[in-house]
Order: structure tokens, then sequence, then C-alpha cells
């Protein structure tokens, strides 16, 4: 059904993904037991959250709009949507992947910008459990596990980031 060029760049693309978060896990891991300030472990733990959630959304913009036309054979016949839609979310979720970079890396994190992040991803969140509930989207299982599965990450990465505020905020 699909050849091994096409999965293995889908591997590829997955596993470069998940070595970034491993990377950023393991570099908070070691500076929390490095560092003694409260008010800078809060704000590291912040910025980590948001560029986990920067990386991702990088690889995915990058992986949407570098394959989109494997990407819509992968997912099942999404009838009403053409490459051009998923190359263009790919371009927003580039745009959206710079906005976290920018935001973590400010000397004062905007809670305001934030918020609005974590809503973001809760919408996110919100319209792919619509989509997967949606009857007349027929979509492979392979598909529905994908979109599930992005769903869950960035939910993950919104709680991450939850945490992260109230934390920074209680230090400043």
């Amino acid at each position: 059904m699909y050849d091994n060029r096409t999965v293995g760049m889908l591997s590829y693309i997955l596993w470069i993904g998940q070595g970034a978060l491993q990377s950023m896990i393991h570099e908070q891991t070691t500076f929390t037991a490095a560092t003694t300030s409260d008010s800078v472990q809060s704000q590291r733990t912040l910025q980590l959250a948001l560029l986990a959630n920067g990386t991702f959304s990088g690889l995915s913009g990058f992986a949407l709009m570098m394959l989109a036309p494997v990407l819509n054979r992968f997912m099942g016949s999404l009838a009403y949507v053409e490459d051009g839609v998923l190359i263009a979310l790919g371009a927003l979720l580039a745009l959206f992947s710079l906005l976290l970079y920018v935001l973590a890396m400010q000397q004062r994190i905007s809670g305001l910008w934030t918020r609005v992040v974590i809503a973001l991803d809760g919408g996110w969140v919100l319209g792919s459990i619509g989509l997967l509930m949606q009857g007349p989207v027929n979509l492979t299982e392979l598909g529905q596990s994908l979109i599930l599965t992005v769903a869950l990450l960035v939910a993950a990465l919104a709680i991450a980031q939850s945490i992260g505020l109230r934390q920074y905020n209680k230090q400043i």
C-alpha cells in the first residue's frame, strides 16, 4: 500500500520529534537537579514546555508541508481536503512554532501569550475530537490513530505548559 521510502520518511520524522522531546526532558531533569533558585527553575520548566510544543509543532508543520500528498492517502479519503489545505496547515504550524520559540526565549515570559497558546492547543484537541466523531469523514484506522495520537500529545503539552505557567506565576 505504501512504499518503504514513504514509511521510512514518516518514521524518521517521528523519531526526530521523539528524540528532541526526550532530550528536552533529560535537560529539564539535569537542570532541575543543579538549580537552587525556584524562580529560575519555574521559568525553565515553562520554557521547556513551550520549546517542546514548538519542536513538535514545527516538525508536524514540516511533515504536512513536505508530505501532504502522502499523508492525504495515508490518512484516508478526506474528499474535501486538498493537498493545499494540508500544506497551508503545515505553514500555520510552522508559524505557530516560531511564536512558541520567541515566547519561550523572552526574559520574562508573557502569561497572557502562554494562556493564548494553551487555548489554541485546547482548540486543536477539541477540533481533532470533533473530526474523529464526524460520521462522513472516511479516515483509515491509521489516520484515526494518527489524529488521536497528535491530539493526546498536544493535550499533554498544554498540561505541561499550564503547570509551568502556574509554577512561574507563583515565583514572580
